[in-house]
């Protein structure tokens, strides 16, 4: 019997342990240039790694936040921070030019995939105390709370309806409130698995001060063409298309 056969009558619940198993086990991690370690502990992660580290996905928007005339401390708002690779790729790009200047705030809203996130902070917190902080809640709603659905697969929890996995309350955030002492956002970071067109809705505000902003659209889920206009309504007119893969796409934006 091959082993595509064999693997065909194990249930996927257990394939996902199984592979789990499998990372821990190897527990592989890399020390950047920067001294900023990176940790792949299962598939998504390395996915998601390739994607940004290997590919450099969002290689364009951050050129452009570390060239252009940025105050004493620049700032970056990442909106489903998942387990942090994104913000890593930030923090490595500004440590490796010895630029200090920079403060990162991260929302995730997966109970999960937020206690992973802060032990991978943990692991870095001599270089990036006092410039990262995590805060667990959702991006969306000004207020009230909805149920997330949890995937053994972390980069695909969503609050949106008919999704499968297990269900937890949590509560959004106010994120105009999160960053009122924020006069400008220098880039802000958009990948909340379908709910974008409703944080565009709710948000017009924060992406009137926002310089750039780079979005994975969930074609499924949102309106891409308001979400594209809400953001020019907001001043960031101009437009690139990164990556285009399946029903998805990842798209930044940014203002004259």
């Amino acid at each position: 019997m091959s082993a595509r056969v064999f693997t065909a009558f194990i249930p996927d619940a257990l394939k996902w342990k199984l592979r789990k198993w499998v990372w821990m086990r190897l527990n592989p991690s890399w020390t950047l240039k920067s001294g900023l370690v990176i940790r792949v502990l299962n598939y998504n992660d390395w996915m998601i790694y390739n994607d940004i580290f290997v590919d450099g996905e969002y290689d364009v928007p951050l050129k452009r936040l570390l060239e252009k005339s940025t105050p004493a401390t620049a700032r970056i708002l990442d909106l489903g921070a998942n387990v942090g690779f994104f913000t890593l790729r930030v923090a490595d790009a500004f440590l490796q030019r010895g630029r200090s200047g920079f403060e990162l705030l991260m929302i995730e809203g997966s109970p999960s995939t937020y206690a992973e996130l802060l032990q991978r902070l943990s692991v870095n917190n001599d270089l990036l105390s006092g410039k990262i902080r995590a805060l667990h809640g959702l991006a969306g709603e000004r207020s009230g709370e909805a149920l997330i659905a949890e995937s053994p697969s972390h980069g695909e929890n969503t609050i949106l309806s008919g999704s499968g996995g297990r269900k937890k309350r949590v509560p959004f955030i106010d994120l105009d409130q999160l960053v009122t002492d924020w006069n400008r956002i220098d880039l802000l970071k958009c990948d909340i698995e379908g709910a974008e067109e409703l944080f565009l809705r709710n948000y017009a505000s924060l992406c009137e001060k926002t310089d750039s902003a780079v979005f994975e659209f969930h074609h499924q889920q949102c309106d891409i063409p308001e979400c594209r206009r809400l953001l020019g309504k907001a001043g960031l007119t101009n437009h690139l298309l990164l990556r285009e893969f399946g029903q998805y796409s990842v798209e930044f934006f940014w203002r004259d």
